[in-house]
């Protein structure tokens, strides 16, 4: 299967980005598995102690109760469907992307492609 983006995904929406926003796309985690760990969505939680003043949005999550407790400007999501997805990335002014290994980060692209800033982990 050839790797590409539809760049039309990308189009802007008429939709005012929040602005200390951090989104996260990490689909298939839950608190004790090793999409979690994997994608350090486990550094989430501290990052919102540590930053009171953003909001945190991990989109994704398979088990939400799993990820039942932590500060209230993070928040979980299961997946969402392309439409909600596309808001997510347009709302959102960064975008996460700390995974300790990762094979082609579609989710950096088309956040990319919405406009947001991307945060990234070193690795290979």
């Amino acid at each position: 299967m050839p790797y590409g983006f539809n760049t039309s995904f990308g189009a802007p929406l008429l939709l005012e980005r929040q602005s200390l926003s951090v989104l996260c796309v990490a689909f298939g985690a839950n608190a004790v598995n090793a999409v979690h760990f994997r994608k350090d969505v486990d550094l989430i939680p501290g990052a919102g102690i540590a930053m009171p003043d953003h909001s945190f949005l991990v989109i994704g999550a398979e088990h939400l109760r799993s990820y039942s407790s932590g500060p209230a400007n993070v928040q979980f999501l299961g997946v969402l469907g392309p439409a909600e997805l596309r808001n997510a990335y347009a709302n959102h002014s960064i975008h996460a992307q700390l995974s300790v290994m990762e094979g082609f980060p579609n989710a950096l692209c088309e956040d990319m492609l919405m406009g947001c800033t991307p945060t990234v982990s070193n690795i290979t």
